[in-house]
């Protein structure tokens, strides 16, 4: 059975756990715990409209369920909070069981990475 976490708030001790200096170093709390699967994590302007999110979201959430790809997702506004250096929104930040493998800032590059694996 497929685990999937949508987060919208996160609390500060759970996102405290996850915090790390290195870019490749994904926060531990959301790394997939299924070699093969991957965890997404979605960063968001705080104004972004929940419309918005779930349009961005969905196709690509899609694409990993349907190939079998997803272990679970998560919402967030907070980039900062996971030590992850962000250049713009919305970002999409893929990671496997031991660290970031794709850090995205467009659903469509996104969906190439899964549509490859």
């Amino acid at each position: 059975m497929k685990r999937i976490l949508v987060i919208m708030a996160l609390a500060g001790s759970f996102l405290a756990a996850g915090c790390s200096p290195q870019e490749s170093a994904a926060p531990p709390a959301l790394l997939s715990a299924e070699e093969g699967r991957y965890s997404i994590l979605f960063i968001f302007e705080e104004s972004t409209p929940i419309e918005e999110t779930s349009a961005y979201t969905n196709e690509v959430l899609d694409k990993a369920m349907k190939k079998d790809l997803l272990y679970g997702s998560a919402i967030t506004t907070q980039a900062e909070k996971f030590g992850l250096e962000v250049e713009s929104y919305p970002v999409i930040v893929i990671m496997d069981s031991r660290e970031i493998v794709l850090k995205a800032y467009s659903e469509k590059e996104a969906l190439a990475f899964l549509e490859e694996q």
